[in-house]
């Protein structure tokens, strides 16, 4: 009877200690920033939208709490896309209310469409500002601090190094048209750039699967159906949140490890390799030097490291060897190792406008000193 009693006050006791834990998250935590996958992207008539749910470290220009932002988007949506089940365009704004409109065309001609001297920035979605007003961009804080030149942004999210021989061709087009005059251009390259492996190893494979299907440097999955009651539960939700975050960074730095490691045969890295000599060849028949500047991403290891160091070296031999202007921008974006300011969101790990402007202060102080310094 004694052990009954005792087991009895054990669960009671359980009961009890779990309502409480629930009653504190539900207090102290939104639910939505803790579970949501933290981002839409919503296909508009013009442009894109990109939309999140709170956790933001920037302020973004239209808020779908509001009946007049939240009439323009529904108003301009064609499509819609998050990595977790929603029903409808309303839900999704609901869960992500903080939104900003981006356009291609805009940030092709530059914070500064006024000046013909220009560095034109190539590069992905680090590059482009993603998830940004184009004021939080390193084109628009280059340009606010550099008053010689225009920025453009030639760079398109989601594309390898193979994409950036079409933006040096779009580039070369707009030139032409705008009378632009440049002498130095600017690839923000971070080690997402490098194609994928035609034949990669099994295990280089699978981590790839997993890379690409967490989605954006980081999105929680949404819940399976074993855990469909569990995810009720504001305590499980912050629990699995965590976890899944520590997965997603081992898994993405172990791929990246694998996938710039001279010892497995990869025709993926010769090409883009090759295609990095390419670039600055085809842009210094036209007078321009092209400035290869290394963005790292921003994971860090349980110890609060950067483990992707080994891959930065890398790609510096690369350039040593043949001879390519490049500059490794780890140290001064990542400081003292503290990534979680320099994020957009708790689950997209894209720079924010704090780490677009340690970026532009090690573009202007160490690798455009010369051009700014001659205005051009």
């Amino acid at each position: 009877m004694q052990w009954r009693s005792r087991f009895g006050a054990l669960l009671l006791g359980t009961i009890a200690g779990i309502l409480l834990l629930e009653v504190g998250l539900a207090l102290c935590t939104d639910v939505d920033r803790d579970w949501f996958p933290g981002q839409a992207r919503l296909s508009l008539d013009q442009g894109k939208a990109f939309c999140f749910s709170s956790g933001l470290t920037v302020e973004l220009p239209l808020d779908a709490r509001r009946t007049k932002d939240r009439t323009l988007l529904i108003a301009r949506t064609r499509q819609w896309f998050v990595t977790a089940p929603v029903a409808n365009l309303e839900r999704v704004l609901d869960l992500a209310p903080h939104c900003v409109i981006v356009n291609e065309r805009v940030r092709e001609r530059g914070p500064a469409p006024e000046r013909k001297q220009v560095v034109p920035i190539f590069g992905d979605s680090f590059a482009f500002g993603h998830g940004l007003p184009q004021e939080h961009s390193v084109a628009a804080i280059l340009a606010a601090r550099d008053a010689n030149n225009n920025f453009p942004t030639l760079a398109r999210p989601g594309d390898s190094v193979a994409g950036v021989l079409k933006q040096v061709a779009q580039f070369q087009r707009l030139a032409w048209e705008h009378g632009w005059h440049a002498t130095d251009a600017l690839y923000l390259y971070n080690v997402d750039d490098l194609l994928a492996p035609e034949f990669p190893p099994p295990k280089l494979a699978e981590l790839g699967r997993t890379e690409r299907n967490a989605g954006d440097r980081g999105f929680a999955s949404p819940p399976r159906t074993w855990d469909t009651l569990a995810s009720h539960s504001r305590a499980y939700r912050v629990v699995r949140r965590y976890l899944d975050e520590i997965k997603t960074t081992l898994q993405t730095l172990e791929f990246y490890r694998l996938l710039y490691d001279d010892s497995i045969p990869d025709d993926g890295r010769r090409r883009s390799r090759a295609i990095l000599k390419e670039l600055t060849r085809t842009l210094g028949t036209g007078g321009v030097q092209l400035h290869i500047v290394l963005y790292p991403v921003l994971h860090v290891d349980k110890d609060g490291a950067y483990s992707l160091r080994g891959v930065h070296d890398t790609v510096m031999e690369w350039c040593v060897e043949d001879g390519l202007s490049c500059f490794d921008g780890a140290a001064a974006v990542l400081g003292n190792g503290n990534i979680e300011k320099l994020i957009l969101h708790p689950q997209d790990r894209h720079p924010n406008d704090a780490a677009n402007g340690r970026m532009a202060t090690f573009i202007l102080n160490k690798v455009l000193v010369k051009a700014v310094s001659n205005g051009g």
